[in-house]
């Protein structure tokens, strides 16, 4: 069931009294993923063009980035990174192929090490979700090996990464995308697919591009990133899913489906089993690309949608419950009307109560792909410029 209480239609105004600022630009091959859990201090991750690990670990807010690297491996590509609260578990996803690590875990902090040794023909695990136990990480994405060729669904570990089990989802076959996870048997997963996306993992050897979302695609061959521009104008072909999903990831009920409405879903992030919100992508009724933030109190059995960016896509979103409210942000880009050949503006939106959503800022030639929020005072993003290389931007009060 669906209320469409549309709380804001945004038209861009004027700019709050701070705003965001690029730290480091065009500073990695790929570094899209980044968490925070000090006020300045966190990770970005990624790959360098070589598919070398980047776990880049800072304590002054990305003005200096150290690359702790993997303690067992000396390739990998992160897609995704997420840090528990203390800042010592914590796991990421990567984009893999044969010898490539598929993902990483670390129990102090600072030594990072292959989630698993097990051969995989190709993986992608493009969201990362952890508890506060020291004990859960859930990644997310599409897999292909031995035992399962065509894997969608996650990966989970509840004992801090030693032992990691791989379950498909029950989303009809439509791609797994983000997740967001409250204990070890209670959390939530999108999914979606929009008309011009390829995953047929099962051809792995022939693949030389990954789809990240409807605008960017990663090139395999060169670990960069690439814009697109898509030709689907049509609101059909559309498909976005978000499952409830318990008992270690065992359990899947399909809770929302919006499918053939011009939307997929991308980041979800969840403060209790109840509360949580995720945005999506696509287009409208006339064609033109749009965005939303859904929003849930009840475990997603009901919804509303809380904000529409007309001509963006919002990727990101990061949540938190404080002091008996909600605070947090969303990023994206805005798009409509250009090339996506160096001429799109990176955009930003701050709640402080869960409910009312304000332009903050936006950022030219920046796209947003993760951000994340460690208090009410700062907050960071993961992006890409026009040239397909990573910046990383800062906002603090």
């Amino acid at each position: 069931y669906m209320k469409r209480s549309f709380l804001a239609v945004v038209l861009f105004v004027a700019f709050a009294s701070c705003s965001w600022q690029i730290v480091d630009s065009d500073f990695a091959t790929i570094a899209i993923a980044t968490s925070f859990w000090e006020s300045t201090t966190g990770y970005v991750a990624g790959g360098t063009a070589s598919v070398q690990p980047l776990f880049l670990y800072t304590t002054d807010g990305g003005n200096t980035l150290t690359n702790q690297g993997m303690n067992d491996s000396s390739v990998g590509a992160m897609l995704s990174i997420r840090m528990s609260s203390n800042g010592q578990w914590g796991i990421a996803g990567g984009l893999g192929f044969i010898e490539i690590p598929c993902g990483a875990y670390t129990n102090d902090g600072f030594t990072w090490y292959n989630m698993e040794d097990e051969f995989f023909l190709f993986c992608a695990f493009q969201g990362a979700s952890v508890v506060d136990d020291s004990q859960t990480g859930v990644l997310v994405g599409s897999f292909s090996d031995r035992r399962d060729w065509t894997g969608n669904g996650i990966k989970i570990t509840t004992n801090g990464g030693q032992k990691w089990s791989q379950i498909n989802g029950d989303t009809g076959g439509t791609p797994v995308r983000y997740a967001s996870f409250i204990s070890k048997d209670q959390g939530y997963v999108t999914a979606g697919i929009w008309p011009e996306a390829d995953f047929k993992t099962e051809n792995w050897e022939s693949m030389t591009e990954y789809p990240i979302n409807r605008h960017l695609t990663m090139d395999i061959l060169e670990n960069r990133v690439k814009f697109v521009r898509p030709e689907s104008r049509a609101t059909t072909g559309y498909i976005g899913l978000i499952s409830s999903v318990t008992n270690e990831g065992k359990n899947w009920k399909l809770m929302v489906n919006e499918t053939d409405q011009g939307i997929y879903f991308n980041e979800i992030s969840c403060t209790d089993a109840n509360t949580c919100w995720t945005v999506a992508q696509g287009v409208d009724g006339f064609g033109n690309d749009t965005s939303m933030i859904y929003h849930t109190t009840d475990g997603w059995n009901t919804f509303d949608i809380q904000l529409t960016v007309p001509g963006a896509s919002l990727t990101c979103i990061d949540m938190h419950a404080e002091n008996g409210s909600f605070r947090g942000w969303t990023g994206g880009a805005l798009l409509q009307g250009t090339s996506l050949k160096g001429d799109f503006d990176g955009i930003f939106y701050q709640t402080t109560d869960g409910i009312n959503w304000t332009f903050d800022s936006a950022i030219k030639n920046y796209f947003p792909m993760d951000v994340s929020a460690p208090d009410s005072t700062h907050a960071y993003s993961a992006g890409i410029t026009p040239i397909g290389l990573s910046s990383f931007a800062s906002w603090s009060s």
